[in-house]
């Protein structure tokens, strides 16, 4: 390499993104004894790179007068299942399905309640509406803005879960639509996010034996054989025991009742949410036996019936019954 290239000096504000509308001419000084070239005339030779084109962000804000909280900071099992029942019931994803909206974000920060002093109960409300799509208007790639937490099983396999002996039958009715989130799917967030806080916190009728109850606790198999089975922390494209809990041959009570040691009379209350999973597969199959007419990519809203969230409320209004405790003790509490 010369001496000449050496000593070349080349303007600070050129940089790899301009571009050269013509070869640029040079001038030669001297300085100090050094001959340097200097680019001259830069309005002329250097032509400014296009601005980039974005989507501007916007940011909404909810604000109301009563001072709501999430439903991670639950209090006990009677107040969860109050909530939840408001957030499926009208002023919830019930509502937003006859308005023909998807919410796509049930997560417990997306879930809240407060305490009507007036009314004397507690009440919900759904945030992160801004992740909210007309279910007719959802495109097939649409990113999976729900928490894997509490995806529905079919969302994360980005399948339909197809009996067996149903797919003769969809053959011959030309099949199914390609995969998209329906509004079953937001309902179905909803019940895992009420598996999540019914196998966190045990429910602790008589606080006298509190300390009696806990002593027993394996809280070691309740976090690996329990809590990470259905939720596990890595990021997978299923989640096998999920499945496998939701076809109903997980052996995640077994495991409550004789790992961890949980209560057997707690646990048997419990299975009463597997009835949840049994309505659950009765509309998910009603919906696959009849497809959209037509050819058409999504089933006409009328399809979706008020039958499977007025049985998710009673559900929750019988296992209420029987495990409304007003304490409860939370796992990872036990753990630290």
């Amino acid at each position: 390499m010369n001496e000449e290239h050496l000593n070349t000096v080349y303007p600070p504000a050129l940089t790899r993104s301009w571009a050269y509308k013509v070869v640029p001419t040079r001038s030669e000084k001297c300085s100090s004894g050094i001959r340097q070239h200097i680019l001259r005339d830069y309005s002329e030779v250097i032509e400014r790179p296009t601005p980039l084109q974005h989507h501007r962000c916007a940011r909404r804000c909810m604000l109301s007068k009563e001072k709501y909280t999430s439903f991670y900071s639950v209090p006990n099992h009677r107040v969860a299942f109050e909530v939840c029942k408001d957030l499926v019931n009208e002023p919830g994803l019930d509502l937003l399905r006859k308005g023909g909206l998807l919410h796509r974000n049930i997560s417990g920060s997306a879930c809240m309640f407060f305490y009507n002093e007036k009314a004397r109960k507690y009440q919900a409300k759904l945030a992160d509406l801004e992740y909210c799509k007309r279910y007719q208007a959802t495109g097939f790639h649409d990113p999976k803005s729900v928490s894997r937490e509490f995806a529905a099983v079919e969302v994360l396999s980005k399948n339909w879960t197809i009996s067996p002996r149903d797919i003769p039958k969809l053959r011959a009715n030309g099949g199914l639509p390609p995969f998209h989130r329906h509004y079953y799917h937001d309902l179905e967030s909803l019940f895992w996010l009420l598996i999540w806080y019914a196998i966190t916190y045990l429910p602790i009728h008589d606080p006298e034996t509190a300390q009696d109850i806990v002593a027993k606790i394996n809280v070691g198999s309740w976090k690996t054989m329990i809590f990470d089975a259905l939720f596990p922390r890595e990021r997978q494209s299923q989640h096998g025991n999920r499945q496998l809990f939701w076809a109903g041959s997980g052996s995640i009570y077994i495991d409550l009742m004789d790992e961890a040691q949980w209560p057997e009379e707690t646990v048997y209350v419990l299975l009463r949410f597997d009835e949840i999973i049994s309505e659950f597969h009765s509309a998910y199959t009603s919906l696959h036996r009849s497809p959209p007419k037509d050819n058409a990519a999504r089933w006409p809203d009328a399809q979706f019936s008020d039958s499977l969230y007025e049985k998710f409320i009673s559900i929750l209004d019988d296992v209420a019954t029987h495990l409304g405790s007003r304490y409860s003790v939370s796992m990872w509490d036990l753990i630290k």
